[in-house]
């Protein structure tokens, strides 16, 4: 039923800079991708190298 109605045809996004800034997090709702994890992500990344290295 939802293929046709298809809503995302005639959605507009977030209008309002509240709705916007509230938008920007859903990609990051478990924190995967949050500047936190990049920076932990490329600690480990550099550490395991120098592991390596011995």
């Amino acid at each position: 039923m939802i293929k046709t109605w298809k809503p995302w045809e005639r959605s507009t996004g977030p209008k309002t800079e509240e709705g916007i800034e509230s938008c920007k997090m859903n990609a990051q709702r478990h924190g995967i991708y949050s500047a936190q994890m990049k920076e932990l992500r490329r600690l480990l990344r550099e550490h395991g190298d120098m592991l390596d290295q011995f």
